[in-house]
């Protein structure tokens, strides 16, 4: 737990295990912007914002935010986009 905060507070970047192994798939860097825009998506369906909302928001299209809310709820193993909330809210990821 100390270590994890040390990385936070020192700007990086703390994924649970479980999120970990499932978004390591491809290169390092598509990884990284990967994560951080799915995290990004979930931050705006945090607030509230339905679909086409965030894809105005994120300048993608809502096909796009789509993948990125699947991903990430399939990555957190949560139920639907409100549990996903609910996990990332429990591990500090939003």
């Amino acid at each position: 737990m100390v270590e994890a905060l040390r990385e936070v507070a020192a700007g990086g970047l703390v994924l649970p295990p479980q999120i970990a192994a499932k978004a390591m798939r491809g290169s390092p860097a598509s990884l990284v912007a990967n994560i951080a825009r799915e995290l990004e998506a979930m931050e705006l369906v945090h607030q509230g914002l339905r679909n086409g909302e965030i894809s105005q928001n994120l300048s993608i299209s809502t096909r796009t935010v789509e993948a990125h809310v699947s991903n990430i709820v399939s990555k957190m193993g949560a139920r639907n986009r409100t549990d996903a909330v609910r996990i990332a809210q429990e591990q500090h990821l939003l």
